[in-house]
């Protein structure tokens, strides 16, 4: 991977970050309503619950290289299970 290239990293409070890697995001934002931002993750660790990201903080970071270009912050209200292919687990975040 590129040093200098775009890349993304999902913080939630209580799940190691280096457990899950940003598949894909949606960012929804518009004037005088409040964001809300869908996160499609997948994790090695298969035995998270909604429990593990429901109520918690989650920082999405946009990167440039080494440098953070911004932070998208906010409360996981929305948990969906995806797919197991036996080695990773798949979450969709909102």
């Amino acid at each position: 991977m590129s040093s200098e290239g775009l890349r993304f990293t999902l913080s939630v409070d209580g799940i190691v970050e280096m457990a899950t890697a940003v598949v894909s995001f949606r960012l929804y934002q518009h004037h005088c309503t409040p964001f809300i931002l869908d996160v499609d993750i997948a994790s090695g660790l298969s035995d998270l619950t909604a429990e593990d990201f429901l109520e918690k903080s989650a920082v999405l970071t946009v990167w440039q290289g080494d440098t953070a270009q911004r932070y998208v912050s906010g409360i996981v209200t929305e948990v969906q299970l995806g797919e197991n292919n036996d080695w990773q687990m798949r979450y969709s975040l909102s």
